[in-house]
């Protein structure tokens, strides 16, 4: 063998080493080595097995994907009101705004309700004198729940209770749409009642 054909075998065994050690070889279409470089560290992820775990026909929803909710929503309007109000975290507080970037309390109540085809007053004063009176203990998942100010028994501020103590307001104090706890605080020590719009 001629030293030019000497070096360039040696230059190819040179750079397949360099391949394997590096781990640049190509994968297959599952993410793994072929069965030749098996052996290879960067090969750890074995061929998935999830063609043989059952599907859920359930499409995933907004709800589904909130570590912090878990639904125990009976009703399907209830779980489109949630689902469709928990779209809407992080928009911005504006008073007077009803949507559909901008929201004060009582325009995010009318703007979730009104996707879901139910029509409610323009304030929260209005909206807490129609639909059925629910007290604390009796609050579900979809209902409106009111607050009064501190400082009288007006109706001051509504939100949409998403169950677990847990409801999903557009909050004057934090500047956007939020979810705050009920069961205690200022939320608590103000509440006032609930009111269903839907069975």
């Amino acid at each position: 063998m001629s030293k030019t054909s000497k070096n360039i075998l040696k230059t190819i065994v040179f750079f397949t080493s360099i391949f394997i050690i590096n781990g640049c070889m190509p994968k297959n279409s599952d993410g793994t080595y072929t069965s030749t470089y098996s052996y290879h560290p960067y090969n750890k992820n074995p061929p998935s097995n999830n063609h043989h775990r059952p599907q859920s026909n359930r499409p995933p929803t907004i709800i589904d994907e909130q570590p912090w909710i878990q639904s125990n929503a009976t009703s399907s309007k209830a779980k489109n009101i949630l689902n469709f109000a928990i779209a809407q975290m992080g928009k911005r507080y504006k008073w007077a705004a009803t949507g559909p970037d901008m929201f004060d309390c009582s325009g995010f109540t009318i703007f979730v309700y009104k996707k879901n085809g139910i029509s409610l007053p323009r304030t929260a004063q209005a909206q807490s004198e129609v639909g059925e009176r629910i007290d604390y203990q009796g609050l579900k998942e979809g209902d409106l729940i009111f607050f009064r100010s501190p400082r009288s028994s007006k109706i001051s501020h509504t939100g949409i209770y998403l169950g677990k103590n847990q409801f999903i307001h557009a909050s004057s104090a934090k500047k956007k749409v939020i979810r705050s706890r009920l069961d205690t605080g200022y939320y608590r020590e103000n509440f006032q009642w609930g009111k269903r719009f839907f069975k």
